[in-house]
């Protein structure tokens, strides 16, 4: 009984170091094909910040993960993530996040191909009241 116990942990070892490499190497394959362009900012009219990226080729894929710090509003004193859906086998994205009549900052993570490529050089600050 012991050694039975024993090989099944043996092969979930196995099949997780396994499933570890695969996901290093896919990982670790992914490139960037094109020249990368990032932008941050806000779109008043619409009461949005958003990030931007754009490449001069396809890429694998495309998302964020966005940051709000709220001055004032529902959520005043408080930051939110707001992680966008990922874009397939695009040249450019754009992660709108809607933050309302709310005076605060967003910053943004930019991921390309699987990989943090840019991280927003600054809080961008807004006010929407």
């Amino acid at each position: 009984m012991r050694k039975s116990i024993i090989r099944k942990i043996i092969a979930i070892v196995a099949v997780a170091a396994v499933l570890l490499t695969c996901a290093f190497a896919l990982t670790a394959s992914a490139a960037v094909k094109g020249n990368l362009t990032f932008y941050h900012g806000v779109v008043p009219t619409a009461k949005t910040t958003n990030g931007v990226t754009l490449s001069t080729a396809t890429e694998n894929n495309m998302y964020f993960m966005g940051y709000v710090k709220y001055d004032t509003g529902t959520y005043a004193g408080q930051t939110k993530t707001y992680p966008s859906p990922v874009a397939t086998n695009v040249a450019g994205a754009e992660w709108p996040i809607y933050v309302g009549a709310t005076k605060g900052s967003s910053l943004f993570d930019y991921y390309v191909d699987s990989a943090k490529r840019h991280t927003s050089t600054a809080w961008w600050n807004f006010d929407f009241r």
